[in-house]
């Protein structure tokens, strides 16, 4: 787990294929009691935040960069909700973390941008979001029925093929036995682990995206609550959904979740031709020569808005790295 987590760890690259499969099956033995980040015992918190753990450590407030105020920028606002940084002792709590980030990231004024770009939504929009996956009880009792809060599909870790053809396909065949052993000792010793990996994604969607609906849009958490509500009484939750959107609000959503799905196609091209992070963050020493490449690109992309009958303004709201076409 420590070393999944672990930015840019390499790790993973030393380890056999074999060792991923035993190391995930020893995570279900260890008797996790809260959810939060691993500190050693003596670490100088407060004792209220210790959550008791194996001799030497314990679980405290969780380390992520979601749940603080230390991202350049991206301001926190906690006067609706106070920070919210665990240790979390049930799921309930946990995902209600989640949700009281998404609220601190909600600024209390709206953004010039959202009369320009639609999808965005504007705060009153957001804090109605927010407030749907909170009431959502039932989704949170058919969660709790897995006990774990970071349930993801199966999956291997891959790393680079062999260059060589007998190679490869060795490979393939351990990397393909670990996976049905895998699934097997799962369902036989530790079911309930199972069976929340094999959870429709559907219902985790809306409290893994919840806490970065204002960076990400009111589209894109909408979405995610639309799914729920259309497959309702197919997921096996009791009764109706909260969230029901109009006929109406329906046909605003899709034209909305399309502009975003283009931003993010766009976000995804620029990251790749400015070798940059998802952020727009670039190594120092390729700042000028990085400038120069991102406005030529802003420039080609401002005259195809401009064919395509759109505004200079909203080319540059659209633009993901940098105000009006520059790094940020």
């Amino acid at each position: 787990m420590i070393l999944l987590s672990a930015r840019n760890a390499s790790l993973w690259s030393t380890l056999p294929e074999s060792s991923y499969m035993k190391s995930g099956l020893l995570c279900p033995l260890i008797n996790i009691c809260s959810y939060g980040s691993l500190y050693f015992a003596d670490a100088p918190i407060e004792q209220s935040l210790k959550s008791g753990f194996v001799k030497g450590f314990c679980i405290g407030p969780h380390c992520g960069p979601q749940y603080w105020n230390c991202n350049a920028g991206e301001t926190r606002f906690y006067e609706r909700k106070p920070p919210n940084r665990g240790p979390w002792n049930d799921l309930e709590s946990y995902c209600s973390g989640l949700i009281n980030t998404g609220f601190s990231r909600v600024p209390n004024d709206d953004d010039s941008q959202v009369d320009i770009l639609l999808y965005r939504g504007s705060v009153k929009e957001h804090l109605r979001l927010l407030e749907d996956p909170a009431a959502d009880v039932p989704i949170l009792e058919k969660l709790v029925q897995g006990e774990a809060p970071d349930i993801e599909p199966s999956r291997s870790v891959s790393m680079e093929d062999p260059e060589e053809e007998a190679a490869r396909k060795r490979y393939e065949k351990n990397v393909s036995t670990c996976q049905q052993t895998y699934e097997v000792v799962l369902r036989g010793f530790v079911p309930k682990i199972h069976n929340a990996r094999a959870m429709d994604e559907t219902l985790l969607r809306p409290f893994r995206y919840c806490d970065t609906s204002w960076r990400d849009s009111a589209a894109a958490l909408r979405q995610e609550l639309i799914d729920i509500s259309q497959r309702w009484t197919e997921l096996g939750l009791p009764g109706s959904c909260p969230y029901q959107p109009t006929p109406e609000e329906l046909r605003e959503h899709e034209k909305q979740y399309e502009d975003f799905q283009t931003v993010q196609q766009l976000k995804l091209f620029l990251k790749r031709a400015l070798d940059a992070e998802s952020d727009g963050w670039i190594p120092a020493d390729q700042w000028a020569a990085k400038v120069v490449e991102n406005r030529k690109l802003f420039g080609e992309f401002l005259e195809s808005v401009k064919e395509s009958g759109g505004s200079e303004e909203c080319a540059r709201a659209l633009w993901p790295f940098g105000e009006f076409g520059s790094p940020q």
